[in-house]
């Protein structure tokens, strides 16, 4: 969000600290009246991941805030967290 509001104010003053300090993972929030929609959800992104189209969708959209190598940085983020879920075999909730 900071890239977007520094790019629409047209702001060159301020720059990115790199290494970022922290990069966090995107969360999906469903009300709980669409708690019936979780698991075709769930089964869609993990598609979306497998065939690329997920990381096609975070480059174009964050591309257009983030420099290359805090994307890079954000779609490993990503990655991993994904692994480590799935390594926890955690059944959805």
């Amino acid at each position: 969000m900071g890239y977007g509001l520094l790019s629409q104010q047209q702001n060159t003053d301020i720059h990115a600290l790199q290494p970022a300090l922290s990069i966090e993972p995107i969360y999906i929030y469903l009300h709980r009246k669409h708690e019936s929609l979780l698991p075709k959800l769930a089964t869609a992104i993990r598609d979306m991941k497998q065939d690329g189209s997920y990381q096609a969708i975070l480059k174009d959209c964050l591309g257009q805030v983030l420099p290359p190598s805090s994307l890079e940085d954000y779609i490993r983020l990503q990655q991993s967290y994904d692994t480590s879920v799935s390594l926890q075999k955690t059944p959805l909730q």
